[in-house]
This record gives C-alpha cells, structure tokens and sequence, in this order.
C-alpha cells in the first residue's frame, strides 16, 4: 500500500506526459499486485473458516471499488489535485503498522 500512495504521488509530480505514463504504470503494477497479495494475507493468519473471512475481506475490496470513485468524483469537483492527495494520505495511512 506504500507503494500505492507513492505512485499517487509521482502521479501528482509528473510534469510531462511521459513521465505521466511511467507514474501510470508504477501505480498500476503496485496496485494489481495488493489485492493478490491482501487475499494471501488474511488467508495465512484466519483463524476461523478461511473461505468465510476471504470472502468478507473481498466485499470490503468491492466496496472500495464502489466508494472510491464516488470519493475521488466529489473532490474532483473541488479540486483537480485533491483525488490524488486523498489516495495518497489513505494509502500511507494504512501502510502504518498499527
């Protein structure tokens, strides 16, 4: 997730439309490896019926998919800026460890 929030952030510090492209794709590199990754996760360390908490885990993934777009939509209006700084405070918040 680090690695998601700093892609955001090189999104936001690109300047031409290459190194837009190559902003692009770090962010999506690192963003198709965490859900793979967020599965194998909860996975290894479920303590009750493994199948149940995968499937709870993807339902947050889904509701994520929803609310996002909604998210980054509204501050969109605000904002061209703010939809990526929003991605980037969420995503390093997370990487903490707790």
């Amino acid at each position: 997730m680090l690695g998601s929030s700093a892609g955001f952030a090189l999104i936001l510090m690109a300047g031409t439309f290459a190194t837009i492209l190559l902003a692009m794709r770090f962010f999506i590199l690192l963003n198709s490896l965490l859900k793979p990754t967020a599965l194998a996760y909860v996975s290894k360390y479920a303590t009750g019926n493994q199948g149940q908490a995968m499937g709870i885990a993807e339902s947050y993934m889904s509701l994520g998919r929803i609310m996002g777009p909604l998210w980054g939509g509204a501050i969109f209006d605000v904002n061209l800026l703010l939809p990526f700084l929003s991605g980037v405070l969420f995503f390093s918040q997370r990487s903490l460890p707790p």
